[in-house]
């Protein structure tokens, strides 16, 4: 069986589209997970479904999943009308937004040499940036900035680490949303240009020593 989390289904725009791993349910049974939280853009209402494709009728005898749900009443109510109400349109303004927001998150990230994207996104609401540790002095990790930074300038930044895996999200970094409205992203980008005003962060020797806060 495969099981597949694809709660991310309607909030793709790259230039790669969405396969859904039902169409190799002929292969192999296929497990669906999704939700209305980040398509429909209702972060935290925790409402969703669990679909089986099953065509060759493997799990034909298995007894019925039994999910007791968590979400209020008011919000379960709420869920046919939205599932119904969200046409072609909205998901395609939603995505356009996203879209937008990344490519501008993405690019101005370009001005801070000590901060890098390895992987522009094609989906989801986040991407993930890279602290370039060589370019720095006196900053042992990802959670030493953040102190720092917290002391000498009253920012306060969320270390990666907090949600370390064993895979991507082990390495120093941080992760950025890019879903709020554009003037926020702004704000967002302009404090982490205080990265390069903090002094003993970027290397004098360094041919990024002469970037300087806007």
């Amino acid at each position: 069986m495969v099981i597949s989390d694809e709660v991310y289904d309607q909030t793709i725009f790259g230039d790669n589209p969405f396969v859904p791993m039902g169409k190799f349910a002929s292969i192999v049974p296929v497990l669906t997970l999704a939700g209305i939280s980040k398509g429909w853009v209702v972060p935290r209402w925790k409402i969703g479904w669990i679909t089986l494709n099953d065509p060759e009728g493997i799990y034909e005898t298995t007894k019925n999943l039994d999910v007791t749900p968590d979400p209020a009443t008011i919000i379960q109510a709420a869920f046919p009308a939205i599932l119904e109400k969200a046409d072609k349109n909205f998901f395609a303004k939603k995505n356009k937004i996203l879209k937008h927001n990344v490519d501008l998150v993405c690019d101005r990230l370009k001005d801070i040499p000590c901060v890098v994207c390895p992987k522009k996104p094609e989906s989801c609401t986040y991407l993930l940036t890279k602290l370039e540790l060589s370019l720095m002095d006196n900053i042992k990790d990802d959670i030493d900035l953040c102190v720092k930074l917290a002391r000498e300038e009253n920012l306060v930044f969320l270390p990666s680490k907090v949600n370390e895996t064993k895979h991507h999200e082990s390495s120093d970094g941080s992760r950025t949303f890019f879903s709020p409205r554009h003037n926020y992203i702004i704000k967002f980008i302009k404090k982490n240009k205080i990265l390069l005003k903090i002094s003993l962060t970027i290397k004098k020797n360094s041919t990024n020593a002469s970037y300087v806060l806007p």
